[in-house]
């Protein structure tokens, strides 16, 4: 939204696609950046995504999604988790990439197998260093809980102290789950 903090959303799609890419063929990548909460709703209906990339604003009461003038528009975290357990069917996993977005994830993670967080502030270097971490491993064929501990990793490795800001939610009794199954793994939504 044009009344928040400016952030680095389109190098993180860059980032993300890029990691896919070494997968050649086995997934594919939407990016739709700006959307207001009808389009959220719309191209979760539509994609029916293994991976559904929130980026931008949070905080405990929800995330900010546009509304019609470009502003920001708070979607409480009860009713974004709704909404996700509504769309579980096929979806592995949701990251929000956003600070101060844990409750908002283990809100989601009581309906997602894997739900990912921030437990206060994240910098544009540590969301950009997690994001090509995590979706590396994924496209190496590892499972989310270790995709997940690369993008801790690839934080930490660059000498950035934030890596213990992401966190994990597991759905209990989540086995560990791959993207790729052998199959096409189906889109990858980031919005």
């Amino acid at each position: 939204p044009k009344d928040k903090t400016r952030l680095r959303l389109e190098e993180e799609a860059k980032l993300i696609e890029s990691a896919l890419q070494r997968r050649e063929g086995a997934f594919t990548f939407l990016y739709k950046g700006a959307v207001t909460v009808e389009e959220l709703r719309e191209l979760i209906l539509k994609h029916h995504a293994r991976i559904i990339h929130l980026s931008g604003h949070a905080d405990d009461d929800g995330f900010y999604c546009e509304n019609d003038r470009g502003n920001a528009s708070l979607i409480r975290t009860d009713a974004l988790a709704d909404l996700f357990g509504l769309a579980k069917v096929g979806v592995h996993c949701v990251v929000i990439s956003a600070c101060s977005s844990r409750s908002l994830a283990e809100a989601i993670g009581q309906h997602i197998p894997y739900a990912i967080g921030s437990r206060g502030a994240i910098g544009d270097q540590a969301a950009l260093q997690f994001a090509r971490g995590f979706y590396d491993a994924l496209a190496h064929d590892h499972s989310y809980d270790i995709a997940f501990e690369y993008g801790r990793n690839a934080i930490d490795i660059k000498n950035i102290a934030e890596s213990q800001v992401p966190v994990l939610t597991a759905l209990k009794g989540t086995p560990a789950l791959r993207l790729f199954d052998g199959t096409h793994a189906g889109p990858i939504a980031q919005y």
